[in-house]
């Protein structure tokens, strides 16, 4: 059988809450594409007359990598959560699936125990008229 887990919850929060970060992250990054698309163009063209890389360049593209690396760790965690609540949803209708084929069966035997009990009553309520001679049709005022 199925043991009903009382510490059992969708993470519905947890997925909230990554989906809140990765939209931060996400906008971080755009907004440092932009910043290095503008930084890209302008070194293209400072190159194209002759300037040489800088260091300041290269840690905006450091920084850049950095974020976009975090932001598809982002997009992972949020498909693992959703991936785990999606479990989870399962793992619930499974269980009231299973609980549903336990209340019928409960309940058929219920039904088979009370008209076995009504078939004895009515079998033993006749051996009785029989052995004193009691009309089928007499009821005993209470």
């Amino acid at each position: 059988t199925y043991a009903y887990d009382p510490t059992f919850s969708l993470p519905i929060d947890a997925t909230k809450n990554v989906q809140n970060e990765n939209a931060a992250l996400k906008t971080k990054v755009a907004a440092l594409q932009k910043n290095l698309k503008s930084a890209t163009l302008a070194f293209e063209e400072l190159q194209a007359n002759g300037y040489e890389d800088t260091t300041e360049r290269q840690d905006l593209i450091a920084e850049y990598l950095k974020l976009n690396y975090s932001v598809k760790e982002r997009e992972e965690e949020l498909y693992t959560v959703r991936k785990g609540g999606s479990a989870a949803l399962d793992q619930k209708k499974n269980y009231i699936r299973i609980s549903k084929l336990e209340v019928e069966k409960l309940t058929d035997a219920t039904i088979s125990a009370i008209s076995k009990i009504s078939e004895r009553f009515d079998l033993s309520q006749f051996n009785l008229r029989q052995q004193f001679d009691i009309p089928s049709d007499y009821e005993d005022d209470l």
